[in-house]
């Protein structure tokens, strides 16, 4: 392989030129040796390197000219993907898949160094260089995808017909293009996309998350232990202003994917959204100055949304999200009261996520607010409410919030509610996704969250919640990611925990990091395309 990598370039070329090649350059059978230039390796692809080779030994030339293709469906032009019958999609957008399963895409340190690099070629399986792919090849894989997705009714459909778990679509390959624009990006984002990546050794896996990161944290201080070694690297970057590790999802010791479905994970790819899954944050903890951080424990500044009084866990019933919605909204009632103003703002803010703007609208609908305010009272003053409140009244009421509609500010793809059923469920873990009342110490008013666990609800009352405020995450609302700390121990995550009234009163919060996720290669299956 490394003579028609060496032959490839010098036809490109030209000339004969210095090969970084990692089996050779990294030598696995030394290991002091190996750790101090796994060290470096960010420095050389990204300051010393001529460019990166993408070498996706394992792709076909023709697949890349497929892409830059027009859609082919063979014998059956001009016709619909969703009428081609099971395991059809067009010649382009199998293309797309046949470059994504590529096995170069596998491996953590091909992607740390793309991501390092600031100029890359591409070769394919012949041996040839690609003149046009370079850099644009993840961004045109994206582009087409999402042109051949309009062949069909939804993007799920052609992922189905795509036998994503099986193959792997643009998507499963992470924000790759994203992290390397951005050169450093915080633990959580970084973790996201090598976790479910291949490597040597757990080691091997810091290290190269070391590279990614902001924060400079020597390796040799990390010891061999890998649980260990990865609280020193979280402590190392909250102590440089990234929260992110408060948020991370742990993994159950009996069970690695915990409470994740197993079709999920696998249909996942190479994104390990289960353990963070909210992009790369924005902003500087507000109240990070006076903050200490330790392995043995850390005492941080945050601003307490109050103690938890109550936790129920809602069901994530796939089938029937007017159900869920109903037990939802029973919940927000019995400790909002038939009040108008303050359910819709909990229901719309911090249960389904809706745009500040959305919010406002509904609420200065006066129509739709007199028929909300006829529901709720209804409701209310049903002395047997929930056995006798039908699923009508239920969908009624969510028509009227816009819940079933889409609303381009909120999301210009899907109704809140069928967002609330799919990814803002997975954010929020699936079935451990529950509500909170926690009482808030300055007002003392009770107001009604949306979590995901890492305990039972049970264990969680008694918590107290505080707001990560100042740090903006793409999947968490603005001032709205925050965590639940018990005993000194996170036992819960919140993401949409908006300010709920005016109280601002700022805690220094004793936290262990005790239960950080450990990495979990994908189990790579034999692709059928």
């Amino acid at each position: 392989m490394l003579e028609r990598v060496s032959n490839g370039l010098h036809k490109r070329l030209q000339r004969d030129i210095e090969i970084w090649y990692d089996y050779i350059s990294v030598p696995q059978w030394e290991e002091d040796l190996k750790l101090q230039i796994l060290k470096v390796i960010p420095d050389i692809f990204k300051n010393l390197s001529m460019f990166t080779l993408i070498h996706l030994h394992d792709v076909e030339a023709k697949s890349l000219e497929r892409l830059r293709g027009d859609s082919q469906f063979g014998d059956n032009d001009n016709v619909r993907a969703s009428e081609l019958g099971t395991n059809r999609i067009s010649e382009r957008a199998l293309a797309v898949t046949q470059v994504c399963n590529a096995r170069w895409f596998s491996r953590v340190w091909t992607i740390s160094e793309f991501i390092h690099s600031p100029k890359v070629m591409v070769m394919m399986k012949e041996g040839q260089v690609d003149r046009r792919a370079r850099h644009a090849l993840i961004l045109r894989l994206v582009r087409v995808w999402e042109e051949e997705g309009r062949n069909f009714d939804n993007i799920q459909e052609m992922e189905s017909r795509a036998e994503i778990g099986q193959n792997i679509v643009p998507w499963n390959l992470g924000f790759l293009v994203r992290a390397r624009n951005r050169g450093k990006v915080d633990f959580g984002f970084a973790f996201t996309f090598l976790s479910r990546r291949g490597c040597y050794s757990d080691t091997d896996f810091c290290q190269a998350l070391l590279g990614l990161l902001k924060v400079d944290a020597k390796g040799e201080e990390l010891g061999k232990e890998p649980k260990a070694a990865m609280i020193r690297i979280a402590i190392s970057c909250m102590r440089a202003g990234d929260y992110s590790p408060l948020l991370m999802n742990p993994r159950s010791s009996a069970d690695p994917c915990q409470s994740i479905p197993p079709h999920v994970l696998e249909q996942s790819g190479y994104v390990d959204s289960a353990a963070f899954g909210l992009g790369n944050g924005k902003g500087t903890p507000r109240h990070h100055r006076g903050s200490r951080f330790s392995t043995e424990g850390s005492n941080i500044k945050l601003e307490c949304i109050g103690k938890v009084t109550f936790a129920s866990k809602v069901p994530h019933l796939q089938q029937d999200p007017i159900l869920r919605f109903l037990q939802t909204a029973m919940f927000v009632l019995d400790h909002t009261g038939p009040e108008g103003t303050p359910f819709i703002r909990t229901v719309t803010e911090r249960l389904y996520n809706f745009h500040h703007e959305d919010v406002q609208d509904l609420l200065h609908n006066p129509t739709n607010y007199r028929k909300i305010q006829a529901i709720l009272q209804n409701w209310y003053d049903n002395t047997t409410r929930f056995a006798r409140i039908h699923r009508d009244s239920a969908q009624k009421l969510a028509n009227v919030m816009g819940l079933t509609i889409i609303l381009p500010k909120t999301n210009k793809d899907t109704t809140p509610m069928e967002y609330m059923n799919s990814q803002g469920g997975a954010i929020h873990g699936y079935s451990s996704g529950s509500l909170v009342a926690a009482r808030c110490p300055g007002c003392h008013e009770s107001f009604v969250y949306q979590v995901g666990l890492h305990r039972p609800p049970s264990e969680v009352r008694g918590a107290t919640a505080y707001r990560i405020a100042g740090v903006h995450w793409g999947q968490a609302r603005r001032d709205g990611a925050g965590i639940l700390v018990k005993n000194g121990v996170i036992v819960g995550r919140l993401l949409w925990a908006s300010r709920a009234c005016e109280c601002r009163v700022v805690e220094r919060v004793h936290v262990r990091l005790v239960d950080l996720p450990m990495r979990l290669p994908r189990e790579e299956p034999v692709a059928k395309r």
